[in-house]
């Protein structure tokens, strides 16, 4: 029962970690407040806005999200785009958290929302691409495998080889997250490493913490406890770089862990 246990913890930390516009850590932090301070956050660009809501969500401050949505919501009321781009975040909020139900319901408003504007301007395209993206995220935490895959290897296909971008590691990380959700380890692990060559190629932010973490966790399920320590000390070791406190806490912990099993195994 408590490998069980273990196991889906495992298969949770991996879907939590999955974002599909979580490109670029922000860059000068200092001038996006980190806590729900309005008057600052009151004049900030939409942008910055934006770059304030991915902030909380990769550093996993989601107490604030609500009274700033909440704030954000009752400011920018009569502008639609703006409207949309918060319905999305507050969708992403939802899948983070694993209240599937919830951002089901957010994202049938945001369709309809979509469906009686007049036109096709591209910013609109695009938001209903991402709410898409996590419709589909939706359905295989809701069990419907097939379809998701469907979808998400068809995403796939549409992008060139010369079209290498943060996208790609998005994509097979759903992918490699339905793999684990059915059991398919090896397959799982053989994306998750496509995953951490492509993040190495771009030297992409974000992805170089959070994927070998992820490959951290496969091999520590197995019991291959050195392999597992290597990569979340590569995981740190980014981390630490980056100054993702999170995730220096998160790598030092499994570490720890790790160590401890294996002395036990003496």
């Amino acid at each position: 029962m408590m490998n069980k246990i273990e196991n889906d913890l495992e298969k949770m930390e991996s879907i939590r970690f999955m974002n599909v516009s979580n490109l670029n850590l922000i860059k000068n932090q200092q001038n996006i407040p980190s806590i729900p301070d309005f008057k600052k956050i009151n004049i900030l660009k939409p942008e910055q806005i934006f770059e304030l809501l991915e902030n909380l969500l990769q550093t996993y401050k989601l107490i604030h999200l609500d009274e700033i949505f909440h704030f954000l919501s009752k400011k920018f009321q009569t502008d639609t785009k703006f409207k949309l781009k918060i319905m999305y975040y507050k969708i992403l909020r939802e899948v983070f958290c694993l209240n599937i139900p919830a951002a089901n319901e957010y994202l049938n408003v945001g369709f309809n929302e979509l469906k009686s504007l007049s036109g096709k301007e591209s910013y609109y395209e695009n938001i209903y691409a991402l709410m898409s993206f996590e419709k589909f995220r939706c359905k295989y935490l809701s069990g419907y495998y097939q379809e998701a895959l469907d979808y998400f290897f068809n995403l796939k296909r549409s992008y060139t080889e010369n079209s290498v971008t943060n996208i790609k590691i998005e994509i097979d990380l759903n992918i490699s997250s339905i793999y684990l959700l059915k059991g398919d380890i090896d397959s799982c692990l053989n994306l998750y490493m496509d995953c951490f060559n492509l993040a190495k190629q771009l030297d992409s932010g974000q992805y170089l913490i959070k994927v070998p973490h992820l490959i951290g966790n496969i091999y520590a399920s197995r019991k291959k406890l050195t392999a597992s320590n290597n990569y979340y000390k590569m995981s740190l070791n980014y981390s630490e770089s980056q100054n993702n406190q999170y995730f220096v806490g998160k790598n030092l912990l499994k570490i720890c862990i790790n160590l401890h099993l294996q002395n036990k195994m003496k």
